[in-house]
């Protein structure tokens, strides 16, 4: 069986993110989207970071920038829990478009 050459730099970016899920406290949900998107961060900016340090390789970039971008996505999301930003979300939407408040006595 032959394995595509560029086959450490598409898994790099993912065994990051996969490795930096031990270190993570959370839900399947918290797990699930942490991975995603650090396996995101690093297929759009290990390239970036390769080119700026090409030293590195494209392999210890993509699993460097995956291993840490799980964190950022984290922190991300406890940042989204703790301001309530769903409610501040839905406050500004409906102020931009100028949608009536939702009555407390009819149900949404």
């Amino acid at each position: 069986m032959d394995f595509p050459p560029d086959l450490g730099k598409q898994l790099a970016g993912p065994a990051g993110s996969a490795v930096a899920l031990f270190f993570l406290k959370g839900t399947w949900r918290t797990y699930a989207g942490s991975f995603l998107g650090g396996w995101a961060m690093a297929r759009y900016i290990a390239p970036v970071v390769n080119d700026t340090f090409p030293k590195l390789g494209p392999e210890t970039s993509g699993f460097l920038v995956g291993l840490f971008g799980v964190v950022v996505v984290k922190k991300l999301f406890d940042t989204w829990v703790e301001f309530d930003a769903g409610t501040i979300l839905k406050a500004f939407v409906r102020r931009t478009l100028r949608l009536d408040e939702p009555s407390k006595d009819k149900p949404l």
